[in-house]
């Protein structure tokens, strides 16, 4: 069972006493929209956002739950203009050398493209903004990150997708 349903179910099967009242109190905070919302975290992959999508209609059909942003995390950025997308439809002839470049941009277009279709299918199926953070390389997560995370969930604010 989904531990958002707990409340719920302490509150039908619980005889009335501390138990019962405390499944009140968490089932009253739970449906307060001005003080609770449930914010989905998810990699911008097929099984977890299968998992996001069906967990999303369960919060708001079954449980009525207010809900916030979906987050897609570790979202990569896409380093290729329309102009160097050729050296990801290179021939199968080298350049002079480069057969790990070009193969590693193949990889890495082929995971930009699969990333892009999930993300595509995240944000028709989710009724709030898609907010994609950077996957965060550094080894220490400071002001810089924050300020970048900060940035990010500032435009789903303003309200871009």
């Amino acid at each position: 069972a989904l531990m958002l349903e707990v409340p719920q179910v302490i509150m039908r099967t619980a005889p009335a006493g501390p138990l019962r009242d405390g499944a009140e109190w968490i089932q009253k905070l739970l449906g307060d929209a001005e003080r609770t919302a449930v914010h989905l975290v998810v990699l911008p992959e097929e099984l977890p956002v299968s998992e996001a999508l069906e967990l999303h209609h369960r919060l708001r059909d079954d449980l009525g739950l207010t809900q916030g942003f979906v987050v897609a995390n570790r979202c990569l950025p896409d380093p290729f203009s329309a102009g160097e997308d050729c050296l990801t439809r290179a021939g199968s002839a080298p350049l002079s050398g480069m057969d790990g470049l070009v193969e590693a941009a193949r990889n890495l277009k082929r995971r930009l493209n699969l990333q892009e279709v999930y993300l595509d299918r995240l944000r028709a199926g989710m009724d709030q903004a898609v907010v994609c953070l950077p996957e965060w390389e550094q080894p220490d997560f400071g002001a810089q990150a924050i300020d970048a995370l900060a940035d990010a969930f500032g435009a789903a604010e303003g309200g871009a997708p």
